[in-house]
């Protein structure tokens, strides 16, 4: 019985301590990686968004003829990429096992959630997404310059293994969302979650953010802490 009370305890600690990191994590500002905004305001400022659920966050791009150019390739996975009707790309990185086999809350099972907790490949979700409802949320709109949008789309394709690394097609997801799925750079896991590759590409776009971002709510922070909206 002691043993199992301290096998309790210990993970209660450990869980405490995870989320008290990922707080502190949020607010600590990881290291730029492209010019900040305030030295290309002049350059034709744009919006992207981050656009959270309970559990993950992605990124929506504007689809300006330098995306959709960047992002082409997709048309060819059935990603409409060049359709007009197109108003944003979507981008999200996660484990394999999750964005693969759950699609709605019903199918979250003990498997995918037991590798993306231990560790998993990684896979980018690549999809065209058109108008957006007026109450999405949460949502964070945030003003890069041309310059740093160039520098978080090239960010997210250096994190694609490839083009022709795609693991599956899936045409029509929850919200009408054209996707596909293509192999990524790096592992997911505990530590190194979807949502700590949001705070690493706004970074890469010369954003402050935090260090380590690995919850939806060390997101959240993070966004209001340096004044992301």
């Amino acid at each position: 019985m002691k043993g199992l009370a301290g096998l309790i305890g210990a993970l209660a600690a450990a869980l405490a301590g995870y989320l008290s990191l990922s707080l502190a994590g949020a607010i600590i500002p990881g290291q730029l990686t492209a010019p900040p905004l305030g030295h290309a305001r002049a350059n034709a400022p744009t919006q992207i968004m981050l656009v959270g659920g309970p559990i993950h966050y992605d990124i929506l791009l504007p689809a300006t003829p330098q995306v959709r150019a960047a992002f082409s390739f997709a048309i060819a996975d059935g990603v409409p990429v060049d359709n007009l009707a197109a108003e944003w790309i979507s981008v999200g990185w996660g484990s394999e096992a999750f964005f693969m086999n759950v699609g709605t809350r019903d199918e979250l099972t003990f498997l995918p959630v037991w590798y993306a907790v231990t560790g998993d490949s990684a896979v980018i979700r690549l999809g065209a997404v058109g108008a957006l409802p007026a109450d999405l949320a949460p949502v964070h709109r945030i003003t890069l310059s041309q310059t740093q949008l160039e520098h978080l789309t090239q960010n997210v394709l250096n994190d694609m293994r490839s083009p022709s690394g795609q693991i599956r097609l899936a045409k029509e997801l929850e919200q009408g969302e054209a996707a596909a799925f293509y192999h990524a750079r790096g592992d997911f896991n505990l530590f190194r979650t979807c949502n700590t590759w949001i705070s690493k590409q706004m970074r890469a776009a010369g954003l402050r953010f935090g260090i380590w971002t690995p919850a939806p709510y060390s997101v959240r922070l993070s966004a209001w802490w340096f004044g992301h909206g």
